[in-house]
C-alpha cells in the first residue's frame, strides 16, 4: 500500500512543479517575452530529469514520495538502482505515461495478482522489467 501512497504524492508532486512551469510559461508567453518562455520549458524539463532521475539515485533508490512513505526500490540484488533506472521508471513510464501507466497496473494488480495468485504483495510489471523490487526502511 505504501508503494500506491509514494506514487500519488510523487505523481502530484511532477504535476505540481510543470504546471507552476506551465503556469509561468504562459505569462511570458502573453507578454511577447519568448526567451522567458522558452527558458520556462528547459526549467520545467531540468526540474523534471533531477526529481526523477537524480535525486532518487541520489537518495539510493527513493523519490520524495517515498522517502515519506520510508520505502526505496533497489535491485533484486540489494546494490542501489542506476540512473537508467530511475529515469526509465519515474520519468518515461510512472510520469510521461501517467494514466496509461496506472489503469495497466491497476488492472495487472487486480487480474494477475489479485484473481489469478491471489497475492496483492507480487512485484508489479516495470519492477520485473528493470529487475527491481520496493524495500521497506
Amino acid at each position: 500500500m505504501k508503494k500506491y501512497v509514494a506514487y500519488i504524492i510523487d505523481l502530484a508532486l511532477y504535476i505540481g512543479v510543470t504546471s507552476l512551469y506551465y503556469l509561468f510559461f504562459q505569462v511570458f508567453l502573453m507578454e511577447n517575452n519568448i526567451s522567458k518562455s522558452y527558458f520556462m520549458i528547459v526549467c520545467a524539463i531540468i526540474s523534471m530529469i533531477y526529481m526523477t532521475t537524480i535525486f532518487p539515485h541520489q537518495t539510493k533508490g527513493q523519490t520524495i514520495g517515498m522517502y515519506l512513505t520510508k520505502i526505496k526500490v533497489v535491485n533484486r540484488d540489494g546494490s542501489p538502482r542506476t540512473y537508467f533506472q530511475s529515469f526509465i521508471r519515474e520519468l518515461v513510464l510512472k510520469f510521461s505515461m501517467g494514466p496509461f501507466f496506472m489503469i495497466m497496473t491497476l488492472a495487472y494488480l487486480v487480474i494477475w495478482n489479485g484473481v489469478i495468485k491471489r497475492d496483492f504483495s507480487r512485484d508489479l510489471p516495470h519492477d520485473i522489467f528493470l529487475n527491481t523490487r520496493i524495500k521497506e526502511i
